[in-house]
């Protein structure tokens, strides 16, 4: 499978993203993370949190666990890879009908129940569904998105662009890291040859599609997402990559040390993160997760991309499976590391 990469749509999701790290507890690095995501940056991150700290505020009118994943999807949607800049691809999304947003919110929160003979009102119902799983502020945050979708998307792309005006001397500084790295991505065999716990089945998943857009993020990023095909657009699938996620990803399984292991510890004392990855390790579908757990789609997403960018779980192709290609391995390399220090530090064996 041919890989593309795609520095716009890198830069769109790398903007959408500085929220979470401004305001988002999970997001802050462990050691081994800051040792390998931070080493000789030309830049601090810090630096960049504080400049971002005046629009704190305007951050948390917008933000919720699946933020970033509803501006991603109305970009991935509806903006052409022709399109050359920042503020151009805003544009577009400002220009979008109330009748759109609603129709790419659906399909995030919802795939596979939306059909095109659906009405507006059917999909406002399954939207207002989803909401009911949210907390009360994630809910009146995504109804307000809801109820005004052109007023709260006008609002939305202003926001982004000040992020960018402000974000956008500490990005260029970091270009050459990036461009170098995407350009190096030129087939999912490349990716894998480089990630020692992959087999060659990594990203080999679509038959109906030949390429799959990879999305660059700047070095202190510890992402490594995955999203199939989107069936909206009919949109290649997307992988979401730091530069410096291979050698991280190369390093988790060498030693569980002190530091590894309270992280994982933590990610995994998750209870619901627990039942989505014991779901997904049965090879259940998200949308079935989703109902059984009486959450969205999205969340489901946000969790399992949680896991999998710790290793927690391996991605794994399953060519007889048109609806839900890619399945889930539980790493149990990982899981037997950390049982055998539970045992070493409690003495259980004796």
């Amino acid at each position: 499978m041919q890989l593309h990469y795609y520095p716009l749509y890198s830069k769109f999701i790398e903007i959408c993203c500085l929220p979470e790290l401004l305001i988002d507890e999970e997001t802050l690095l462990s050691v081994k993370q800051k040792d390998i995501l931070l080493s000789n940056l030309p830049i601090k991150t810090d630096d960049v949190l504080e400049c971002l700290q005046p629009l704190k505020s305007d951050i948390k009118k917008f933000y919720f666990k699946n933020f970033p994943k509803i501006a991603l999807h109305l970009f991935n949607v509806y903006v052409p890879e022709t399109v050359q800049t920042f503020t151009e691809g805003l544009n577009i999304l400002c220009a979008l009908s109330s009748e759109q947003i609603i129709e790419g919110l659906a399909y995030l929160f919802h795939e596979g129940k939306i059909k095109k003979q659906n009405t507006i009102e059917d999909v406002y119902r399954l939207i207002t569904q989803a909401a009911d799983a949210l907390s009360d502020s994630d809910k009146w945050k995504l109804t307000n998105i809801l109820y005004q979708p052109k007023e709260m998307i006008d609002q939305l792309c202003d926001l982004l662009l000040k992020i960018e005006t402000i974000y956008d001397p500490f990005y260029q500084q970091m270009q050459e890291e990036r461009t170098n790295f995407g350009s190096s991505l030129t087939t999912a065999e490349a990716l894998i040859n480089q990630i020692s716990i992959f087999d060659n089945q990594l990203l080999n998943h679509d038959t109906k599609k030949d390429t799959c857009t990879v999305c660059v993020l700047s070095p202190f990023f510890a992402y490594f997402l995955f999203n199939g095909r989107d069936t909206l657009s009919n949109k290649p699938a997307i992988l979401l990559i730091g530069t410096r996620m291979v050698e991280l990803l190369n390093t988790a399984n060498e030693q569980l040390d002190d530091d590894t292991f309270h992280e994982l510890a933590k990610i995994l004392g998750d209870a619901t993160r627990y039942k989505v990855m014991l779901a997904l390790s049965k090879g259940t579908k998200t949308k079935d997760i989703a109902e059984t757990l009486k959450m969205t789609s999205a969340a489901v997403s946000y969790h399992t991309n949680k896991l999998a960018s710790n290793l927690l779980l391996i991605f794994q192709n399953d060519e007889h499976s048109q609806e839900q290609p890619i399945k889930y391995l539980v790493n149990k390399d990982i899981l037997r590391a950390l049982i055998q220090k539970l045992e070493t530090d409690f003495d259980l064996n004796e």
